[in-house]
């Protein structure tokens, strides 16, 4: 049976695959990287830091309201702080920040310059994906989430982008057009 140290004090679980969160004594599975309790992050292993109170940064709003299709490959237009930035035509994108340069998972679209590390974007964020004349998008597991219109996006489920959207990598607005 495997012992845990909580406040100094030795702990046993008879379940060998969960762990107890050293910050409030919930207990989790090897593997997780968060308390779902608290949100203690149990290993930063070179992840971007979790921000609290997010909840309140993507308000709300009565979305769509743009056009949904692109006939044909014309540039995705991002948004950001009153300046754009022109995805290049691709079937996928991916979208992020960039990281040390001998790593090969780099984003195509590098939002450094726009501060993305202080507004917690991930290395690889977000995906965008056209299918036929649709574009999609779609979060790819970021440590503080992406919102389209408000709504939070399920990591890998893609969503329908619309011409006029808004998204929220974490604490960075864009406003989409096409």
């Amino acid at each position: 049976m495997p012992s845990q140290y909580v406040d100094g004090e030795q702990q046993s679980d008879s379940d060998e695959t969960t762990l107890r969160c050293l910050n409030c004594g919930a207990t989790y599975r090897i593997g997780e990287l968060a308390c779902q309790k608290c949100g203690f992050v149990f290993s930063d292993a070179g992840r971007i830091t979790r921000i609290g109170g997010m909840e309140d940064v993507a308000p709300l709003r009565a979305y769509p309201r743009g056009e949904v299709t692109m006939a044909e490959q014309k540039p995705i237009i991002f948004e950001i702080d009153g300046q754009t930035v022109t995805l290049p035509v691709a079937d996928v994108i991916t979208v992020g920040r960039a990281h040390a340069p001998t790593d090969p998972n780099q984003p195509h679209v590098d939002l450094s310059a726009f501060g993305a590390e202080d507004r917690g974007v991930s290395r690889v964020h977000l995906r965008i994906r056209r299918k036929g004349i649709l574009v999609y998008v779609s979060d790819l597991h970021s440590t503080n989430g992406t919102h389209l219109n408000g709504r939070k996006l399920i990591p890998d489920g893609e969503r329908l982008l619309r011409d006029g959207d808004e998204l929220y990598l974490s604490r960075m607005l864009i406003k989409v057009h096409f």
